[in-house]
């Protein structure tokens, strides 16, 4: 499934580079990619004859596929990050060896987990332990993604807490086609 999804993301936005429109794209990977040998390689060089930029892809892994074979994952990183493709851990902070995962593997964003986003109060209070995160993740120079942002109030605290990137229903609802109207 996972080529599937790599073939026809490539096409996409090989698509969208024609029509010069400036595109970044996140695929995320499975664990059964990420312990296949042969997937780097037939990534590696579908990614060639797709003649997409590597640096406009990034690809997206579970921590907790990261923890369940630290090894083939380790390798698999660091191999796409040097023919340079950007690095996603997604459902970050999910358990105790996060900020280990992360020290080894240095992907270039974290997607915050969902439930971790749960150390916002209602009231309006963000927990320190969640900001202190956010400050770490900033000066090591991981940019951190919240998801699952519905309302102004939430989008206020991530601000506060110094998170720079969110995605959600607050900015647009998924829809069956890429489409976007960003200016540079």
């Amino acid at each position: 499934m996972d080529k599937w999804v790599i073939e026809h993301s490539l096409r996409k936005i090989r698509d969208g580079l024609s029509n010069e429109l400036s595109v970044r794209l996140f695929i995320n990977l499975t664990l059964s990619s990420l312990q296949s040998q042969q997937m780097f390689n037939w990534f590696r060089q579908t990614l060639a004859e797709a003649k997409v930029p590597a640096k406009l892809i990034c690809l997206q892994v579970s921590e907790a596929d990261i923890q369940a074979n630290q090894a083939a994952a380790t390798k698999f990183i660091n191999g796409v990050r040097k023919i340079g493709c950007k690095i996603c851990i997604k459902h970050f902070g999910l358990s105790e060896a996060s900020e280990q995962l992360c020290d080894k593997n240095k992907p270039d964003l974290v997607k915050l987990d969902q439930t971790y986003l749960n150390d916002i109060d209602l009231d309006g209070k963000t927990n320190p332990a969640f900001t202190d995160r956010i400050k770490q993740l900033n000066k090591d120079k991981i940019a951190c993604i919240a998801p699952m942002v519905e309302d102004t109030r939430m989008l206020s605290r991530l601000w506060q807490a110094g998170v720079p990137f969110i995605q959600g229903y607050y900015l647009q609802p998924p829809k069956p086609e890429m489409e976007y109207d960003f200016f540079d």
